[in-house]
Protein backbone atom coordinates (compact mmCIF):
# COMPACT_ATOMS: atom_id res chain seq x y z
CA UNK A 1 0.00 0.00 0.00
CA UNK A 2 1.27 3.11 -1.01
CA UNK A 3 -0.13 5.49 1.59
CA UNK A 4 -0.87 5.16 5.60
CA UNK A 5 -4.19 3.17 5.85
CA UNK A 6 -6.87 4.82 7.66
CA UNK A 7 -10.96 4.94 7.70
CA UNK A 8 -13.42 2.24 8.23
CA UNK A 9 -12.54 -1.35 7.19
CA UNK A 10 -15.08 -3.32 8.43
CA UNK A 11 -15.09 -7.29 9.09
CA UNK A 12 -17.00 -8.15 6.53
CA UNK A 13 -19.41 -11.47 6.90
CA UNK A 14 -18.86 -14.86 5.20
CA UNK A 15 -22.38 -15.41 3.55
CA UNK A 16 -23.30 -18.97 3.51
CA UNK A 17 -25.98 -20.88 2.19
CA UNK A 18 -27.99 -24.00 4.39
CA UNK A 19 -25.81 -26.45 3.32
CA UNK A 20 -22.76 -23.91 3.99
CA UNK A 21 -21.19 -23.24 0.79
CA UNK A 22 -20.58 -20.05 0.14
CA UNK A 23 -23.53 -17.70 -0.98
CA UNK A 24 -21.40 -15.98 -3.86
CA UNK A 25 -24.73 -13.75 -4.62
CA UNK A 26 -24.96 -12.44 -1.29
CA UNK A 27 -21.65 -12.13 -0.92
CA UNK A 28 -21.13 -9.78 -4.46
CA UNK A 29 -23.91 -7.61 -2.67
CA UNK A 30 -22.27 -7.41 0.81
CA UNK A 31 -19.20 -6.00 -0.70
CA UNK A 32 -21.10 -3.52 -2.66
CA UNK A 33 -23.69 -2.62 -0.48
CA UNK A 34 -20.45 -1.95 2.18
CA UNK A 35 -18.39 -0.40 -0.85
CA UNK A 36 -21.27 2.23 -1.52
CA UNK A 37 -21.66 3.08 2.21
CA UNK A 38 -17.97 4.53 2.04
CA UNK A 39 -16.16 2.27 4.19
CA UNK A 40 -12.65 2.61 2.83
CA UNK A 41 -11.69 -1.16 2.64
CA UNK A 42 -12.92 -4.65 3.40
CA UNK A 43 -11.61 -7.09 5.98
CA UNK A 44 -12.17 -10.62 4.72
CA UNK A 45 -11.64 -13.72 7.15
CA UNK A 46 -11.66 -12.28 10.52
CA UNK A 47 -13.51 -13.19 13.47
CA UNK A 48 -17.47 -11.63 12.15
CA UNK A 49 -15.91 -13.54 8.91
CA UNK A 50 -16.13 -16.79 10.69
CA UNK A 51 -12.94 -18.12 9.44
CA UNK A 52 -12.35 -20.63 11.98
CA UNK A 53 -15.50 -22.52 11.18
CA UNK A 54 -14.86 -22.64 7.35
CA UNK A 55 -12.83 -25.10 5.62
CA UNK A 56 -9.62 -23.55 3.49
CA UNK A 57 -12.30 -24.37 0.01
CA UNK A 58 -14.41 -21.35 1.19
CA UNK A 59 -11.47 -19.40 2.41
CA UNK A 60 -9.81 -19.54 -1.47
CA UNK A 61 -13.83 -18.73 -2.65
CA UNK A 62 -14.44 -15.89 -0.30
CA UNK A 63 -10.82 -14.37 -0.97
CA UNK A 64 -11.40 -14.60 -4.82
CA UNK A 65 -14.94 -13.23 -5.04
CA UNK A 66 -14.47 -10.41 -2.60
CA UNK A 67 -11.12 -9.19 -4.74
CA UNK A 68 -12.10 -9.53 -8.13
CA UNK A 69 -15.59 -7.84 -7.22
CA UNK A 70 -13.82 -5.49 -5.45
CA UNK A 71 -12.36 -4.50 -8.20
CA UNK A 72 -9.63 -2.09 -6.71
CA UNK A 73 -12.29 -0.16 -5.54
CA UNK A 74 -10.61 -0.23 -2.18
CA UNK A 75 -8.07 -2.11 -0.94
CA UNK A 76 -8.85 -6.23 0.69
CA UNK A 77 -7.63 -7.06 3.60
CA UNK A 78 -7.48 -11.07 4.39
CA UNK A 79 -7.62 -12.66 7.50
CA UNK A 80 -4.59 -15.76 7.67
CA UNK A 81 -4.13 -16.26 11.44
CA UNK A 82 -3.31 -20.15 11.90
CA UNK A 83 -2.62 -21.80 15.22
CA UNK A 84 1.06 -21.76 14.24
CA UNK A 85 3.18 -20.01 12.17
CA UNK A 86 3.56 -22.89 9.25
CA UNK A 87 0.04 -22.69 8.52
CA UNK A 88 0.11 -19.33 9.01
CA UNK A 89 2.50 -18.64 6.13
CA UNK A 90 0.55 -21.30 4.12
CA UNK A 91 -2.70 -19.13 4.47
CA UNK A 92 -0.73 -15.71 3.67
CA UNK A 93 0.76 -17.39 0.97
CA UNK A 94 -2.91 -18.37 -0.66
CA UNK A 95 -4.34 -15.00 -0.22
CA UNK A 96 -1.54 -13.09 -1.52
CA UNK A 97 -1.74 -15.52 -5.01
CA UNK A 98 -5.75 -14.07 -4.94
CA UNK A 99 -4.77 -11.07 -4.97
CA UNK A 100 -5.53 -9.32 -1.26
CA UNK A 101 -3.73 -6.35 -1.07
CA UNK A 102 -2.92 -7.12 2.24
CA UNK A 103 -3.38 -9.22 5.46
CA UNK A 104 -4.10 -9.44 9.12
CA UNK A 105 -2.09 -11.76 11.41
CA UNK A 106 -3.51 -11.89 15.33
CA UNK A 107 -0.80 -14.39 17.66
CA UNK A 108 -2.21 -18.31 16.87
CA UNK A 109 -5.26 -18.83 18.49
CA UNK A 110 -6.16 -22.32 20.75
CA UNK A 111 -2.24 -22.19 22.57
CA UNK A 112 -0.89 -19.68 24.38
CA UNK A 113 2.23 -17.97 23.70
CA UNK A 114 4.97 -16.11 25.38
CA UNK A 115 6.11 -12.55 23.78
CA UNK A 116 9.45 -13.94 22.63
CA UNK A 117 7.52 -16.61 20.71
CA UNK A 118 5.49 -14.10 19.27
CA UNK A 119 8.57 -12.14 17.64
CA UNK A 120 9.86 -15.21 16.22
CA UNK A 121 6.46 -15.87 14.61
CA UNK A 122 5.69 -12.57 13.12
CA UNK A 123 9.67 -12.22 12.13
CA UNK A 124 9.41 -15.98 10.52
CA UNK A 125 6.26 -15.17 8.96
CA UNK A 126 8.00 -11.45 7.24
CA UNK A 127 10.85 -13.12 6.23
CA UNK A 128 8.52 -14.87 3.52
CA UNK A 129 6.40 -12.22 1.88
CA UNK A 130 6.79 -8.37 0.95
CA UNK A 131 2.74 -8.53 1.73
CA UNK A 132 1.60 -5.54 4.14
CA UNK A 133 0.92 -7.28 7.30
CA UNK A 134 -1.74 -5.63 9.72
CA UNK A 135 -1.16 -6.87 13.38
CA UNK A 136 -4.48 -8.05 15.50
CA UNK A 137 -5.07 -7.77 19.23
CA UNK A 138 -7.30 -10.02 20.34
CA UNK A 139 -6.81 -11.55 23.33
CA UNK A 140 -9.96 -13.14 23.98
CA UNK A 141 -9.65 -15.38 21.01
CA UNK A 142 -6.10 -15.75 19.92
CA UNK A 143 -5.42 -16.34 24.36
CA UNK A 144 -1.53 -13.94 23.67
CA UNK A 145 -2.26 -10.12 24.06
CA UNK A 146 0.51 -8.45 21.75
CA UNK A 147 2.41 -6.08 24.10
CA UNK A 148 3.39 -2.80 24.04
CA UNK A 149 6.72 -3.29 23.65
CA UNK A 150 6.17 -6.02 21.25
CA UNK A 151 4.12 -4.00 18.95
CA UNK A 152 6.70 -1.52 18.97
CA UNK A 153 9.55 -4.33 17.79
CA UNK A 154 7.31 -5.35 15.23
CA UNK A 155 6.53 -1.76 13.91
CA UNK A 156 10.50 -1.81 12.57
CA UNK A 157 9.99 -4.21 9.95
CA UNK A 158 8.88 -2.94 6.58
CA UNK A 159 5.73 -5.25 6.31
CA UNK A 160 4.47 -4.30 9.50
CA UNK A 161 1.74 -1.80 8.56
CA UNK A 162 -0.66 -1.13 11.64
CA UNK A 163 -2.52 -2.46 14.26
CA UNK A 164 -6.23 -3.69 15.01
CA UNK A 165 -6.96 -3.83 18.89
CA UNK A 166 -9.66 -5.41 20.12
CA UNK A 167 -7.92 -6.28 23.84
CA UNK A 168 -11.15 -3.68 25.18
CA UNK A 169 -8.49 -2.24 26.75
CA UNK A 170 -8.89 1.73 26.08
CA UNK A 171 -6.01 2.59 28.05
CA UNK A 172 -4.12 -0.13 25.51
CA UNK A 173 -5.16 1.97 22.66
CA UNK A 174 -4.43 5.24 24.09
CA UNK A 175 -0.61 4.01 24.25
CA UNK A 176 -0.80 2.57 20.84
CA UNK A 177 -1.95 5.82 20.09
CA UNK A 178 1.08 7.31 21.43
CA UNK A 179 3.32 4.73 20.45
CA UNK A 180 2.46 5.98 16.95
CA UNK A 181 3.13 9.24 17.12
CA UNK A 182 7.12 8.20 16.17
CA UNK A 183 6.04 5.40 13.81
CA UNK A 184 4.39 7.47 10.87
CA UNK A 185 3.79 4.85 8.41
CA UNK A 186 2.32 2.72 11.29
CA UNK A 187 -1.67 2.60 11.45
CA UNK A 188 -3.74 2.43 14.67
CA UNK A 189 -7.57 0.57 14.31
CA UNK A 190 -9.95 0.27 17.35
CA UNK A 191 -11.94 -2.91 17.02
CA UNK A 192 -14.30 -2.08 20.07
CA UNK A 193 -17.55 -0.78 18.34
CA UNK A 194 -18.62 1.33 21.43
CA UNK A 195 -15.39 2.90 21.80
CA UNK A 196 -14.61 3.87 18.05
CA UNK A 197 -15.65 7.33 18.14
CA UNK A 198 -13.37 7.78 21.11
CA UNK A 199 -10.56 5.98 19.44
CA UNK A 200 -10.43 8.54 16.74
CA UNK A 201 -11.17 11.24 18.65
CA UNK A 202 -7.72 10.82 20.68
CA UNK A 203 -5.83 10.08 17.54
CA UNK A 204 -6.84 6.48 15.85
CA UNK A 205 -5.89 6.35 11.99
CA UNK A 206 -9.69 4.21 12.06
CA UNK A 207 -12.04 1.12 13.08
CA UNK A 208 -12.78 -2.03 12.09
CA UNK A 209 -16.69 -2.16 13.23
CA UNK A 210 -17.87 -5.57 12.59
CA UNK A 211 -21.35 -3.96 13.01
CA UNK A 212 -20.15 -2.17 9.94
CA UNK A 213 -21.53 -4.90 7.95
CA UNK A 214 -25.14 -3.33 8.74
CA UNK A 215 -24.46 0.20 9.09
CA UNK A 216 -21.63 1.08 7.32
CA UNK A 217 -22.73 4.53 6.24
CA UNK A 218 -23.47 5.18 9.94
CA UNK A 219 -19.82 3.78 11.03
CA UNK A 220 -18.05 6.43 8.25
CA UNK A 221 -20.23 9.59 9.27
CA UNK A 222 -18.76 8.86 13.16
CA UNK A 223 -15.27 8.27 11.58
CA UNK A 224 -15.60 11.27 9.91
CA UNK A 225 -16.98 13.51 12.54
CA UNK A 226 -14.50 12.20 14.68
CA UNK A 227 -11.69 13.46 11.98
CA UNK A 228 -13.67 16.31 12.37
CA UNK A 229 -13.35 16.88 15.97
CA UNK A 230 -16.92 17.20 16.03
CA UNK A 231 -17.41 15.96 19.68
CA UNK A 232 -21.21 16.62 19.64
CA UNK A 233 -21.86 14.64 16.58
CA UNK A 234 -19.54 11.73 17.78
CA UNK A 235 -21.60 11.35 20.70
CA UNK A 236 -24.62 11.05 19.21
CA UNK A 237 -23.73 8.85 16.72
CA UNK A 238 -22.02 6.47 18.86
CA UNK A 239 -24.67 6.36 21.03
CA UNK A 240 -26.88 5.20 17.66
CA UNK A 241 -24.38 2.68 16.68
CA UNK A 242 -24.15 1.40 20.05
CA UNK A 243 -28.05 1.12 19.96
CA UNK A 244 -27.88 -0.91 16.21
CA UNK A 245 -25.44 -3.12 18.05
CA UNK A 246 -28.33 -5.10 19.69
CA UNK A 247 -28.58 -7.10 16.93
CA UNK A 248 -25.47 -9.41 18.04
CA UNK A 249 -27.54 -10.19 21.26
CA UNK A 250 -30.78 -11.10 19.45
CA UNK A 251 -29.73 -14.67 18.45
CA UNK A 252 -29.76 -17.62 19.97
CA UNK A 253 -26.20 -18.02 20.70
CA UNK A 254 -23.46 -16.57 18.49
CA UNK A 255 -23.89 -13.09 17.74
CA UNK A 256 -23.18 -14.10 13.69
CA UNK A 257 -26.55 -15.08 13.58
CA UNK A 258 -28.54 -12.03 14.59
CA UNK A 259 -26.31 -9.96 12.20
CA UNK A 260 -26.51 -12.62 9.16
CA UNK A 261 -30.77 -12.35 9.93
CA UNK A 262 -30.77 -8.42 9.68
CA UNK A 263 -28.52 -8.51 6.74
CA UNK A 264 -30.91 -11.47 5.00
CA UNK A 265 -34.20 -8.71 6.04
CA UNK A 266 -32.27 -6.30 3.91
CA UNK A 267 -31.95 -8.80 0.96
CA UNK A 268 -27.63 -8.56 0.95
CA UNK A 269 -27.79 -12.53 1.65
CA UNK A 270 -29.14 -15.68 2.99
CA UNK A 271 -29.26 -15.86 6.95
CA UNK A 272 -27.06 -18.69 8.07
CA UNK A 273 -24.02 -18.71 10.48
CA UNK A 274 -21.48 -21.68 10.23
CA UNK A 275 -22.64 -24.75 12.24
CA UNK A 276 -23.25 -25.41 15.25
CA UNK A 277 -23.82 -21.60 15.38
CA UNK A 278 -28.13 -20.91 16.01
CA UNK A 279 -30.16 -18.54 14.29
CA UNK A 280 -32.30 -15.95 16.05
CA UNK A 281 -35.93 -17.38 17.20
CA UNK A 282 -38.93 -16.42 15.61
CA UNK A 283 -39.41 -13.72 18.15
CA UNK A 284 -36.03 -12.81 18.46
CA UNK A 285 -36.58 -11.98 14.50
CA UNK A 286 -39.40 -9.89 15.25
CA UNK A 287 -37.43 -7.70 17.29
CA UNK A 288 -34.49 -7.62 14.78
CA UNK A 289 -37.17 -5.95 12.40
CA UNK A 290 -38.86 -3.69 14.49
CA UNK A 291 -34.62 -2.38 15.46
CA UNK A 292 -33.66 -2.58 11.85
CA UNK A 293 -36.63 -0.17 11.21
CA UNK A 294 -36.57 1.72 14.21
CA UNK A 295 -32.66 3.15 13.35
CA UNK A 296 -33.93 3.39 9.73
CA UNK A 297 -32.29 0.25 7.77
CA UNK A 298 -35.47 -1.28 6.82
CA UNK A 299 -37.97 0.32 4.95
Amino acid sequence: METKLKGVIPPIITPLTEKEELDREGLEKMVDYLIDGGVHGLFALGSTGEFAALDETIHAETVKVIVEHTAGRVPVLVGVTGVGTKQTIANLKRAEDLGADGVVISPGYYFPYTQAELLHHYDLVCRQTNIPIMLYNVPVRARSPIHLETVKALAQYDQIIGIKDSSGSFNFVQELIGAAETLPNFAVFQGDEQAMGAAVLLGADGIVPGIGNLDPARCVQLYNAAVAGNKDEVNRLQREINDVCRVFSLSQGSPYGGLKAALHMLGLCEPYPAKPAASPSAEQLKEIEALLTEKGLLN
